[in-house]
């Protein structure tokens, strides 16, 4: 799928942005199934993808989050770019943040994966092994 102009332009200038501020190390960075994977010095489990960039915590590979982001790629590939930005991007960082309260709270983590679009990620990502 190619992206539109406008998508390529944020994309761009948020690699290079954070590029400039060093939040992306290039001996940090690697490349699963055609989207790049780059590791930043961020809260242990965290990651996100955008525009095929993964951006995670180096711990995270190894706890399957990769995978777990890949599958958000292939539906951003499948949706388009806006569609998945409202359908998933949106619900997915709300929910996120709600989910973190939710254990600053109570200690537990909650059903987040369970959820719609979480789901479908998961699946998504296992469909291609």
């Amino acid at each position: 799928m190619i992206m539109s102009a406008a998508n390529l332009t944020l994309t761009v200038a948020l690699f290079i942005a954070w590029s400039i501020c060093g939040v992306v190390n290039p001996d940090y960075a690697t490349e699963y199934e055609g989207a790049l994977v780059t590791y930043l010095p961020v809260e242990h489990g965290m990651s996100f993808q955008l525009s095929g960039f993964i951006f995670s915590s180096q711990e995270s590979q190894h706890n399957g989050m990769i995978l777990h982001e890949y599958g958000h790629y292939l539906q951003q590939q499948d949706m388009g770019f806006d569609t998945y930005a409202i359908t998933v991007g949106v619900p997915s960082i709300v929910s996120s943040a709600i989910s973190k309260i939710h254990h600053a709270i109570t200690g537990e983590w909650g059903d987040y994966y369970l959820l719609p679009w979480e789901a479908d990620a998961n699946r998504r990502a296992k469909d291609t092994l």
